[in-house]
């Protein structure tokens, strides 16, 4: 019999919840890997917004993954960013974590862009709320939902993709 996660306990197991509801639930291995994804945001020097991206976006992007920190819709690189949602002295790590998630979800097929299309600096934006709040490195994730739905063999592979992405953002 499967254990469920209950989402009203402790802060982890919150956020594996929210991260993979779909399997978190039900699946050992789904679980693992969601919880090392959840350890590598915590212990990164960058606070990690994980969002799904619409499937109508799809028609208009070729890319199932968004980086977004701050710039403005057609900034093609870090250094275009006027009001990044990190600090300076971060960006290596910023470079480091879009060059591997890039390579890594290539290698799969998938496609990955920074503001090539869309803009993040609606100060509405959550990480741009917590980065104006603490100060903290933030980025948010948007990553297409048909890869979240996808079929176990291909949302695996997409999270064993992002994990060595993730560590290059350890502090």
């Amino acid at each position: 019999m499967s254990e469920s996660v209950d989402p009203s306990s402790n802060f982890k197991q919150r956020v594996a919840f929210l991260l993979d509801e779909r399997n978190a639930k039900s699946s050992r291995p789904a679980k693992l890997v969601t919880v090392l994804i959840v350890a590598l945001i915590l212990i990164s020097a960058f606070q990690v917004v994980l969002r799904s991206s619409a499937a109508h976006h799809a028609a208009h992007h070729a890319a199932q993954f968004h980086v977004v920190f701050g710039g403005i819709k057609g900034n093609a690189s870090i250094e275009a960013v006027e009001s990044p949602t990190f600090n300076a002295h971060s960006t290596g790590q910023l470079e480091r974590f879009i060059h591997r998630l890039t390579s890594e979800m290539a290698n799969l097929g998938h496609a990955t862009n920074t503001h090539e299309s869309f803009a993040s600096t609606s100060p509405n934006l959550l990480h741009q709320h917590i980065h104006r709040k603490s100060g903290a490195n933030v980025l948010s994730l948007f990553v297409f939902v048909e890869l979240l739905s996808a079929p176990k063999k291909d949302y695996y592979a997409v999270l064993a993709g992002l994990i060595p992405a993730l560590e290059e953002l350890k502090s």
